[in-house]
C-alpha cells in the first residue's frame, strides 16, 4: 500500500508560483476597476453637528422648581429641587450610549458619544440632504432620551407619592390608636402638623404628575444636559475621496481568497 502523499509548504509555494500570472493579473485588473468606479459614484457630503453632555454633578444652589400649586402650611412649603442641580450628566451620557448601541444605523449617519461629547454626521447625495440626516439622527436621539427622562420622573413621582400615602395612613392609625389611649396628651398634636406636611407634599406629587408640569421637568432636565456646540451646516464640498485606497484593498483581497483556492486545489489534488 502506498503511503498517503504529504503536502508541505514548499510544495504549496510552488503552487502560488505556477499560478502567479493570473493571480498577479486578476488582482490588479480587479483593483483598477473598483477605484475607476469609485470615482464614478454619486458625490457623498457630510454634515457635522456637535452637543455637550453636562457629566460633572452641578454646584449647590438655592434654586427651586416653581410650584404648580401654591401649597403651603404653617409657613413651611415644598418643592423639588431643579433639575439643573441634579447630577443628571452622567446619568445622560450613559443613556446615550445605550441608546446610540440600540439604533445606530451606518450609511445615512454616525453618531459618536466619546468623552462628554456627542458627534453626529449626516450623510447625503446633496449638500441639503446631509445636514437634514444630522437633524433627523439627532430628533431621534433626543426623542429616546426625552422617553427615558420622562420614564424616570414619572416612576419618581409615583414612588414618592406612593411611600408618603403609606406612611400617612400608618401615622394616622398611630394617632387614633393614641388619642383612645391618652385623650389628654399633647402629642398627638405635633405628629398632626407632620401628617398635615405630608398630605401637602402628596397634593404637589400630584400636580407635579399632570402633564403640563411633567413636559416641564422633562425639557427642563433636558435643557440643563444637553448643549449645542455646533450646529449641524449645509456642507460645501463633497466628501474627498481616495480610489486608490479602495483599489488596493480590492487587490490584496482578490490575491488573499485567490492564494486559499491555490492552496485547496493542491491540497485535493495530493
Amino acid at each position: 500500500m502506498n503511503a498517503e502523499a504529504e503536502v508541505t509548504f514548499l510544495d504549496l509555494l510552488k503552487a502560488l508560483r505556477r499560478s502567479w500570472y493570473w493571480l498577479l493579473g486578476g488582482g490588479l485588473l480587479l483593483g483598477v476597476l473598483v477605484g475607476w468606479g469609485s470615482v464614478l459614484l454619486p458625490p457623498r457630503y457630510v454634515s457635522e453637528m456637535a452637543v455637550q453632555v453636562a457629566t460633572k454633578k452641578p454646584q449647590e444652589g438655592v434654586s427651586f422648581l416653581v410650584e404648580p400649586m401654591p401649597l403651603a402650611t404653617e409657613g413651611v412649603s415644598l418643592a423639588l429641587p431643579r433639575p439643573s442641580q441634579l447630577p443628571w450628566g452622567d446619568w445622560i451620557g450613559d443613556t446615550l450610549t445605550e441608546v446610540l448601541s440600540e439604533n445606530q444605523t451606518k450609511g445615512k449617519f454616525d453618531a459618536v458619544y466619546r468623552s462628554g461629547v456627542l458627534s453626529l454626521r449626516g450623510f447625503g447625495s446633496t449638500p441639503e440632504e446631509a445636514q437634514r440626516e444630522a437633524h433627523e439622527v439627532y430628533e431621534v436621539i433626543e426623542g429616546e432620551l426625552r422617553k427615558r427622562v420622562e420614564a424616570f420622573w414619572r416612576s419618581y413621582l409615583r414612588g414618592e407619592e406612593m411611600v408618603l400615602r403609606q406612611g400617612l395612613g400608618e401615622l394616622r392609625e398611630a394617632l387614633q390608636a393614641l388619642a383612645q389611649k391618652n385623650p389628654d396628651s399633647s402629642i398627638p398634636q405635633h405628629f398632626q402638623a407632620t401628617a398635615t406636611l405630608m398630605e401637602v407634599r402628596i397634593r404637589q406629587l400630584e400636580a407635579y404628575q399632570e402633564e403640563t408640569a411633567l413636559h416641564g421637568l422633562v425639557e427642563e432636565t433636558l435643557a440643563s444636559s444637553l448643549s449645542l456646540l455646533q450646529a449641524a451646516q449645509i456642507p460645501e464640498h463633497p466628501q474627498e475621496r481616495y480610489p486608490w485606497r479602495y483599489g488596493v484593498l480590492a487587490t490584496l483581497t482578490f490575491w488573499l481568497f485567490g492564494s486559499l483556492l491555490v492552496f485547496t486545489r493542491e491540497l485535493l489534488r495530493a
